[in-house]
């Protein structure tokens, strides 16, 4: 046994120290444990079992290192940290603030886990990764990059890289994050979500099974994106809103309220959904069209430019384009269309191919099969 040794130091027989180790303070080497190289135990650290300290590693306060664990390189567990099992503590890692580490995880490179954070599991926190505030980061995790990570629970396979950011309590289990994407407050990410570029989830709002989040999209509020549905461009989902199956929201288009879109269905360009409103089918909203109140779509209904539908019924194929609006239960079913400065309001159905036109005013409790109307400002 080699080494330097204070006098208040507990060295037991079966311990190994290489000459240029240093155990001082009150620390504690038990076991078959061994200090490699310039390795440094000191304060009230306590190594013990099989665990193997190397390199210029240092081992302090009350501190406890055991079983199978590693600490080497330029690695610096401190502060009544835990590292148990079979850890690896690596190159230039820190380990911080009464930080538990358990099970097969591994920290390398200028990684920081501090304030109560605990890896265990398979999980790895390496390069320039932050993990802490009471941080769970289990199964086969994976926190790399510069991501931020703080207050939350990681697990499965999950992979936050690169800048990302998530704090408040937030939830990813299986998914990645990347780029400079930001999870807040109770935000969820699941399954094989991809969240990336500048994209925000926040609230309790989530990303589960094939979603994607993208560039500078925003899931926010309680809504929720799940399937392979897709938000991109700078699409802000919010309130309640669900986005389902193969559904997308891009560019600048806008969810809120209660808004439901599944299927294939499509909202992009300046389109706003609104209130309850429901796309299903291959339906699409786009240009400045708003859907709101109880407006629904479905089939491969349009409705493009700045058409409006408020309370109202699209379906099969039928299209609203242009100032038209639809209004206060009224139905598009068939092939038919409006567009101009058209309105259709109240109980009115379109059927077929009836097209309402120019400044055409559509009212009343009718049914309406094949006709072309147009007109100004009267009730057909």
């Amino acid at each position: 046994m080699g080494g330097y040794v204070s006098t208040d130091a507990y060295i037991e027989p079966n311990v190994y120290l290489s000459p240029n180790s240093i155990v001082c303070g009150e620390a504690v080497v038990a076991d078959s444990a061994m200090l490699l190289d310039e390795a440094i135990v000191e304060g009230s650290a306590t190594v013990f079992g099989n665990a193997i300290i190397s390199g210029k590693a240092i081992v302090s306060d009350l501190t406890f290192v055991g079983d199978n664990s590693v600490v080497e390189g330029n690695s610096v567990v401190l502060n009544r940290s835990y590292v148990l099992g079979n850890v690896k503590v690596s190159e230039d890692a820190m380990i911080l603030d009464e930080t538990n580490l358990f099970g097969d995880s591994k920290i390398s490179g200028s990684a920081t886990i501090a304030k109560s954070a605990m890896i265990a599991g398979n999980a790895s926190v390496a390069d320039n990764a932050i993990v802490s505030d009471e941080t769970i980061v289990i199964e086969d995790a994976i926190i790399s990059g510069s991501a931020f990570v703080s207050a939350a629970v990681v697990s499965q396979k999950s992979q936050i890289t690169e800048n990302a950011t998530l704090w408040g309590l937030g939830q990813v289990w299986g998914g990645i994050i990347r780029g400079e994407s930001v999870i807040l407050d109770h935000g969820r990410v699941s399954g094989n979500a991809i969240v990336e570029g500048n994209a925000l989830i926040n609230g309790t709002s989530g990303a589960f099974d094939n979603a994607i989040v993208k560039d500078n999209a925003r899931i926010l509020d309680a809504s929720l994106v799940s399937g392979e549905g897709r938000i991109e461009g700078s699409a802000i989902v919010r309130g309640y809103s669900d986005v389902g199956d193969k559904a997308q929201v891009l560019e600048n288009a806008i969810l809120h309220d209660f808004a439901f879109i599944m299927s294939s269905t499509k909202v992009y360009g300046n389109a706003e959904l609104f209130g309850n409103t429901t796309l299903l089918d291959s339906a699409q909203v786009f240009g400045h069209a708003r859907v709101d109140g109880y407006g629904s779509m479905w089939g491969t209904t349009k409705a493009y430019d700045h058409a409006l539908v408020s309370n109202s019924v699209l379906m099969h194929d039928s299209q609203i384009y242009g100032n038209a609006k639809l209004l206060n239960g009224a139905t598009m079913m068939d092939s038919s269309y409006a567009k101009d400065n058209a309105q259709i309001t109240g109980n009115v159905r379109l059927r077929g191919t009836t097209g309402v036109i120019a400044d055409a005013l559509v009212c009343g409790d009718q049914e309406i099969t094949d006709q072309l109307i147009s007109g100004s400002g009267y009730c057909y």
